[in-house]
């Protein structure tokens, strides 16, 4: 058994996402404003599946990535704007508003199976960005 491939195959990737849900100013109140602003301060940790296989499946479907979901760079990463619900990006575990920082993919690259890994997740963020 190729021990580089089981631990690529399982591979479960956690990635610090920032959730926000805004409304347009002249719609919040001062109260969602507080919201807004504390949330601002308090980072979600959630679990994203990135294995080897959806990794891959992503892919596969190369020309199609666009369609399925759309990200926008920022300094800190990838504000994911978009994701079509029945995508493999929706199975990954992403939502509109997540922010995908290149701080903690870069603290990721611990073995070499990881960073090829890590890389090709790096080309497809950048293959959905607008």
């Amino acid at each position: 058994m190729n021990y580089n491939l089981s631990v690529a195959a399982i591979l479960t990737v956690v990635l610090i996402i920032y959730h926000f849900g805004f409304k347009p100013p002249a719609e919040q109140t001062p109260q969602e404003v507080a919201v807004i602003q504390e949330q601002l301060k308090t980072k979600k940790i959630l679990e994203i599946n990135l294995t080897e296989s959806l990794v891959k499946r992503m892919e596969k479907d190369w020309n199609k990535l666009p369609q399925l979901a759309e990200a926008k760079r920022e300094h800190r990463g990838w504000r994911i704007t978009k994701v079509r619900p029945d995508s493999l990006f929706a199975q990954a575990g992403l939502q509109e508003g997540d922010l995908v920082t290149t701080e903690f993919l870069n603290k990721l690259k611990t073995s070499n199976t990881q960073i090829q890994l890590m890389l090709r997740v790096q080309q497809i963020l950048n293959r959905i960005t607008r």
